[in-house]
């Protein structure tokens, strides 16, 4: 019986045997090594703290610019920097949400709506103004909506001519006077 030991593949072979010149050249790689680690490590540390950075410069420009705007409107007897010794940043903030609070809260009743039916009919005889305006309330109505539908569905419509289209995105389905007037079921769209 004779025992034969199997030889070893050429790669563990390779790697068992060492070679002088080879481990020179190795030695010459670790500079390019230590680049390529240097450099993925930078990007992944920049792809880490950018975003968080931006964001924090952001909010803090948001903040200071909110700040800036409505704090001059707060009377010196109940602005709160004039009896501390620091600014307080964000109250500009705070007050402008409080606001829209309130102005919501007021709009919502029957009072509320009359009022801003007839600044609407104001606006509506503007001819620059109506279009601004019109095209910020519906962005507006559409984005803030409570349903969960918006935006979720792409449609594609026959616009601005016939046998031209445009992506659209499906808002919500279309109600009132529209809908009255149609026998077909029908969708508003966000072009």
């Amino acid at each position: 019986m004779s025992a034969e030991t199997p030889e070893p593949s050429p790669d563990l072979s390779e790697e068992l045997q060492s070679d002088p010149q080879k481990d020179e050249g190795k030695k010459q790689d670790d500079g390019p090594h230590i680049f390529r680690w240097l450099r993925k490590n930078f990007l992944t540390g920049l792809v880490i703290a950018a975003p968080i950075t931006i964001t924090i410069y952001i909010t803090l420009w948001f903040i200071n610019f909110v700040d800036d705007w409505v704090i001059p409107f707060i009377p010196a007897k109940y602005n709160p920097e004039n009896y501390l010794s620091f600014s307080v940043p964000g109250l500009g903030v705070v007050i402008t949400i409080i606001s829209l609070i309130l102005l919501g809260a007021l709009t919502a009743n029957l009072f509320g709506r009359t009022i801003i039916g007839y600044g609407e009919r104001l606006v509506a005889r503007m001819p620059i103004v109506r279009v601004i305006y019109h095209t910020l309330k519906q962005i507006f109505e559409t984005v803030v909506s409570d349903s969960t539908k918006n935006f979720t569905e792409v449609g594609l419509i026959e616009y601005p001519r016939k046998g031209l289209y445009a992506i659209c995105f499906v808002t919500t389905s279309t109600g009132g006077e529209i809908q009255e007037c149609v026998e077909e079921d029908l969708v508003s769209v966000f072009l």
